[in-house]
């Protein structure tokens, strides 16, 4: 039985993952933790009762015994099996004591080799899963959104009277990002732009002083929307002992959490969907960094390894033009799927070898937001002009408004600076001139995209379209905002400050597009913790939501003064808010050390 759990497990951690937002990680340790504590109990009787004791030979040399199997239980600690390979890395402080005290000794008895065997499974199976990541207990918001880019913190306890002279612990000016804030223990992570530099930066979590910066120079800048995006926008991930950051005009760059660079994954420069520059961020599950890099052409799923930065699998998407979400884990039968979101559909990827396993047919034209996890089920919604209530022009009208010189075709020349960018979408040859042939499969491809809520089953291979689609919703859809899951319900904010809140299981509306007094674009996706939801608005108003109800009933509203693009992060008893300008910790108390 304890074999099974310390081996096995994957079904019930796949639901501890999906039910509480855990990472993959902490819910396996969750559960191998008891087994673990079995094993740890029969080796100290073994050793009491002297079980597996046996003289030395004469002339034999006890430190050489006791290194033979400091190096066998090295192997053990660091070996994967689902890497097949041997990694020989240190051993952690209370097992090389052991070692060095010879309390693992070797012996010949057939009771000291089971006593072997059990100290190697405890060392893989007990610990396994926290190298990387380091100690799970830690207090994290690894990556976008935080364990599974869900935006829950199910053990946060984040204060509701927030605002810029209330509750704050501290402020620090932070050069410009929309991207969002990553933590690990007692270290903030954030990229930034600054100085002509691509940066990755470290704060102190309880003083938010600046405690580490590394940049680098691009050769060349990635096309970007001078106003609402920036060329260091991708969130940072975290394992505790990797910090790996995601920059469209270089490519992946890891950093230890003391900034020393451990290595480096260049990539070409990006084109991202109508220049607008890159939006995806990293993950890291388990020993890969996976990386979605839809562009305008020569898009891809990338997964590299976490400890080289060398490639592990690369997937072609060649359908995928206009995607900015970031890739989810969800776990199912047995199963560990890559959820991308992409122009047109969703796909599902095995995370080990990056065959595409399902795909979902009909969603937005353009995606921005990261689909989400709960009690099992994917949900992913999204909105992009092109319909109904925003169509496209006309072929003929956008020629008598934007051909200037009448040749019946539109250079990019001819356009607004501010537009050219966008527009490079339509140009599918690249030659810098839209035509009506562009233009006519432009429009066909944007007949096949829906704005919609789903909600997907598990078990789906293939196209899942007509078979795994538990329901739909199109209305209070958002196009930046994330969806999220939270005590059984589906949040979405449309932008102009409205929130929706609907059943998880039969997408029944509890409420639907009820304003929250706090207007304009949602960049920011909500997050929750203790009951709440927060809410940032681009113009910098936070809005926090009892969850539940069938109103929306508001705690608090606080005005920043300031733009905000960032997710929060909730970590321990403080909520972490990158605007424009700064960077804040909110708390009712000081971080506890």
């Amino acid at each position: 039985m304890i074999l099974s759990v310390l081996r096995g497990g994957r079904k019930d951690s796949s639901q501890l993952a999906n039910n509480f937002g855990y990472s993959s990680a902490e819910a396996s340790f969750s559960l191998r933790f008891s087994a673990f504590l079995c094993v740890s109990a029969f080796i100290f009787i073994s050793r009491l009762f002297n079980f597996d004791q046996q003289p030395d030979k004469p002339g034999s040399n006890g430190a050489n015994r006791s290194t033979d199997t400091e190096m066998q239980a090295r192997r053990v600690w660091s070996g994967r099996v689902d890497q097949c390979r041997v990694d020989l890395r240190p051993l952690p402080p209370i097992v090389s004591k052991m070692l060095a005290k010879g309390r693992l000794s070797s012996a010949k008895s057939s009771c000291r080799a089971g006593s072997r065997m059990l100290v190697a499974l405890t060392l893989f199976c007990g610990f396994a899963d926290l190298v990387p990541g380091a100690e799970v207990s830690v207090p994290s918001w690894p990556q976008f959104r935080g364990p599974n880019c869900s935006g829950v913190a199910a053990h946060a306890t984040p204060p509701v009277k927030i605002g810029p002279t209330n509750c704050v612990l501290w402020c620090m000016d932070v050069p410009w990002s929309p991207s969002s804030p990553c933590i690990w223990g007692e270290r903030i992570f954030v990229t930034t732009f600054s100085e002509g530099q691509l940066q990755t930066r470290c704060y102190d979590r309880h003083t938010g002083m600046l405690r580490w910066s590394s940049g680098l120079k691009p050769e060349q800048l990635e096309a970007f929307n001078q106003t609402e995006n920036n060329p260091a926008a991708p969130t940072p991930a975290t394992d505790g002992r990797h910090v790996v950051s995601y920059f469209g005009s270089f490519g992946l760059i890891c950093h230890d959490p003391e900034g020393r660079e451990l290595w480096r994954h260049r990539l070409p420069v990006a084109m991202s969907g109508c220049g607008f520059g890159s939006g995806t961020s990293p993950i890291i599950e388990g020993q890969l960094v996976i990386l979605d890099r839809d562009q305008d052409q020569n898009s891809s799923l990338l997964a590299v390894d976490v400890a080289t930065g060398k490639t592990a699998w690369e997937t072609p998407r060649p359908d995928a033009t206009g995607s900015f979400g970031t890739p989810i884990i969800w776990n199912h039968d047995d199963a560990d799927d890559v959820v991308v979101p992409g122009c047109l559909r969703l796909k599902g990827y095995d995370v080990k070898t990056g065959k595409e396993r399902w795909r979902a047919e009909g969603v937005a034209a353009f995606t921005c937001p990261t689909p989400v996890v709960g009690d099992g089920w994917l949900y992913f919604a999204a909105w992009s002009p092109g319909k109904a209530d925003a169509p496209w022009p006309s072929w003929d009208s956008s020629l008598e408004k934007l051909d200037k010189n009448k040749d019946g075709i539109v250079s990019l020349d001819e356009l607004p600076e501010s537009d050219r960018n966008a527009m490079t979408a339509i140009d599918v040859d690249h030659d810098g001139k839209i035509t009506k042939a562009e233009w006519d499969i432009f429009m066909a491809r944007n007949a096949k995209a829906r704005n919609v809520m789903v909600a997907l089953k598990p078990g789906g291979r293939g196209d899942i379209t007509q078979t795994h689609v538990a329901w739909e919703f199109t209305r209070g859809l958002p196009y930046v905002a994330s969806p999220l899951f939270y005590q059984g319900r589906v949040y979405t904010v449309k932008d102009g400050g409205m929130l929706s809140s609907l059943d998880a299981k039969t997408g029944k509306p509890y409420y639907l597009q009820e304003r929250l007094e706090a207007s304009g674009n949602y960049y920011a996706s909500p997050v929750a913790a203790d009951g709440r939801i927060y809410l940032a608005s681009l113009a910098g108003k936070v809005t926090v939501v009892k969850a539940g109800g069938d109103q929306p009933e508001i705690l608090h509203q606080a005005d920043f003064g300031d733009r905000i693009l960032a997710t929060p992060a909730l970590v321990g008893d403080a909520l972490y808010l990158r605007t424009q300008k700064k960077l804040y910790a909110l708390g009712d108390k000081p971080v506890a050390k």
